[in-house]
């Protein structure tokens, strides 16, 4: 597991509003059993910063920082792809959730 891979959602209740998990949890922290991962919703409005959009396996999706979370391992799908290309949009946002401006 790595910093900015997506994963399925494999919760069938909420799977289809949250298709994606996108994990945010720094790579030195792989020893642990968790990921600190945040959804990506799909017909979300974005806030401005907050909630940068971006399209996966042809899904458009935003990502709910404000519903960051921590969870087991054994509670994540399979890995879909990277968005480590996105990496500047999604420090940023976790940095406006915690300091703001």
């Amino acid at each position: 597991m790595a910093q900015f891979d997506v994963y399925l959602n494999p919760n069938p209740k909420t799977s289809q509003k949250v298709p994606f998990l996108l994990d945010v949890q720094n790579d030195i922290l792989n020893g642990l059993n968790t990921r600190v991962v945040v959804p990506c919703v799909v017909g979300m409005k974005p806030a401005k910063i907050l909630n940068p959009t971006f399209e996966i396996n042809g899904i458009k999706v935003t990502i709910s920082t404000a519903q960051i979370a921590s969870i087991g391992i054994e509670n994540i799908g399979a890995k879909v792809c990277s968005v480590s290309e996105y990496r500047s949009e999604i420090i940023q946002a976790l940095d406006f959730m915690i300091v703001g401006y």
